[in-house]
């Protein structure tokens, strides 16, 4: 088996920060940038259908590959969830979701913070 890419690192890292109640995590995607809190599973009590659909998905594909629980994927194969999202294009209106599933392999860039004028 092969190694996540330092991208991939970087992303679960910040993923795992624990933000204050301002500050948000910023994507850079072809899409825009896309900002949200990191969606931790152990923290929401009440998961929605679609995180569990989604968690349920990632076991059975390690499953189906031979891969053991908590050996991270090869390359950027995976994804992270943010909530409360917001999705700013130069090209569309500003979009909002609850939650946001981001695959790795889209990622461009990454930065938290609060938002400035």
């Amino acid at each position: 088996m092969g190694f996540p890419t330092l991208k991939k690192f970087i992303l679960q890292e910040y993923s795992g920060i624990q933000y204050a109640e301002d500050e948000l995590m910023f994507v850079v995607t072809s899409a825009g940038i896309i900002s949200g809190k990191p969606f931790r599973y152990e923290e929401n009590v009440a998961i929605p259908d679609y995180a569990n659909f989604l968690k349920k998905k990632a076991s059975e594909y390690r499953i189906s590959n031979n891969i053991k629980k908590g050996v991270s994927l090869d390359g950027d194969d995976g994804f992270f969830v943010l909530t409360d999202v917001t999705l700013k294009s130069s090209s569309a209106p500003t979009t909002k979701f609850p939650y946001l599933v981001i695959f790795y392999d889209q990622v461009i860039g990454v930065s938290f913070g609060s938002y400035s004028d």
